[in-house]
């Protein structure tokens, strides 16, 4: 992963919300470093085990109706967030539970992003018509990463997952989106993602040869299966397959092991979540979740709207603090108990999901300003040892915060 430069306020900002995290502060003056943005939350696809591919298929049949509002982000809602959040924003994931590449205006927010320096990712299906012009524009405005869910090679494999995917669509798509990057000598990562199901592994071969041919990287990844619904596609897990699916991909969960061996026990023992503080979901109408697994819009913790609620405003509300104050090191001492859905959380394992973009961080500050700001790079030095980094933080680096974050 690329980190770029961004300005010292950037990496202040960033401190603080680990100063905050270590405390089990309730309300914040830091803003996430890493915001999944939504720009669709349709899809054109009905993929099995996906809550919007259940409800394409269901649709009709279904008692309560939505999980939540299918539209398309606008570029105010987007822009509001990015007013805001913009001078602090690390990445940006540019897709959660719709297809990315249905809105038009994706090309301009992605612009937008990196005009601020900031790494932008998409996943897409890729199981859309594109013109030449759509995709020139896509990979020009500047997009880091663009990882596309393909999960066979022949049309009968592919779409027993991907249903209502055409594969000669995504294959023709994917070639010329291959051949425009390379005709604009463009640094734009592909990824040929690969969910790995008992019905496709045996085409794994095929594909990584197909994927060397163009020139793109290829991920297997584990598949979430339903195996009350489908136990017969659990993939029979070979010692070669699961050395591939085990194997630490480059760079992202190798930087996640690194993390957690760095920072030992505390990295699994830590209450807090990480959605509480450095990262979090923006959906398609500005509605901001806890997390990146509620599905549901009844769960989400309130709503940007331009001009008149801004992200600051629900990040630092009731239901955050409330959620905060659940997983803080003093749990719910002198706490009303504000009832969240945090207080319920079945998603333990998602309380440090992403966390390992953190190592990037702190290796691009030392990288950039690790010479001349030696009272914070210290403090980076420091984020290993929970008690240390407090106190020195508290102590040194406080006084010398003033002007430089967001609060």
């Amino acid at each position: 992963m690329k980190i770029y430069k961004k300005n010292l306020a950037s990496y202040t900002n960033f401190l603080t919300l680990k100063y905050e995290r270590s405390t089990g502060a309730p309300k914040l003056s830091s803003l996430p470093y890493f915001i999944s943005a939504d720009p669709s939350s349709i899809c054109n696809l009905k993929c099995p085990f996906c809550p919007t591919g259940i409800e394409n298929f269901e649709r009709g049949t279904m008692a309560k109706g939505f999980f939540r509002k299918r539209e398309l982000m606008s570029p105010e809602v987007f822009g509001s967030v990015l007013d805001e959040l913009g001078e602090y924003l690390f990445i940006i994931n540019f897709y959660n539970w719709g297809e990315p590449l249905l809105n038009k205006s994706l090309p301009a927010m992605v612009r937008r992003a990196k005009g601020l320096d900031i790494f932008t990712q998409i996943h897409s299906n890729l199981s859309l018509r594109l013109s030449e012009g759509y995709i020139d524009e896509l990979l020009s405005s500047g997009m880091d990463e663009i990882c596309l869910s393909i999960d066979g090679i022949t049309q009968e494999v592919y779409e027993k997952y991907r249903r209502g995917g055409e594969l000669s669509l995504v294959l023709d798509n994917l070639e010329r989106m291959v051949a425009i990057r390379d005709k604009l000598g463009l640094g734009t990562s592909i990824e040929w993602g690969f969910l790995v199901f008992s019905f496709n592994q045996h085409q794994m071969g095929d594909i990584k040869r197909r994927c060397r041919e163009l020139g793109i990287s290829f991920r297997p990844r584990n598949a979430h299966i339903d195996t009350e619904k489908q136990p017969d596609w659990v993939p029979g897990m070979t010692g070669r397959l699961r050395t591939l699916l085990d194997k630490p991909r480059v760079p992202l969960d190798e930087m996640y092991y690194r993390m957690k061996k760095m920072l030992g026990e505390r990295y699994s023992r830590d209450r807090s979540c990480i959605w509480h503080y450095g990262q979090s979901i923006i959906n398609s109408d500005g509605s901001v979740s806890p997390c990146c697994a509620l599905q549901s819009s009844k769960d989400d913790f309130g709503i940007v709207a331009p001009t008149s609620r801004g992200f600051n405003d629900v990040w630092n509300n009731e239901k955050f603090m409330s959620a905060r104050m659940v997983s803080s090191p003093g749990g719910m001492t002198g706490h009303p108990g504000l009832d969240t859905v945090c207080g319920r959380c079945a998603n333990q394992y998602l309380k440090n999901l992403y966390s390992s973009y953190e190592y990037f961080i702190i290796k691009r500050f030392m990288e950039l300003y690790g010479s001349s700001e030696p009272l914070l790079a210290q403090a980076f030095k420091l984020l290993n040892s929970r008690d240390k980094f407090v106190r020195y933080f508290r102590e040194i680096i406080m006084p010398e915060l003033k002007g430089h974050g967001p609060g």
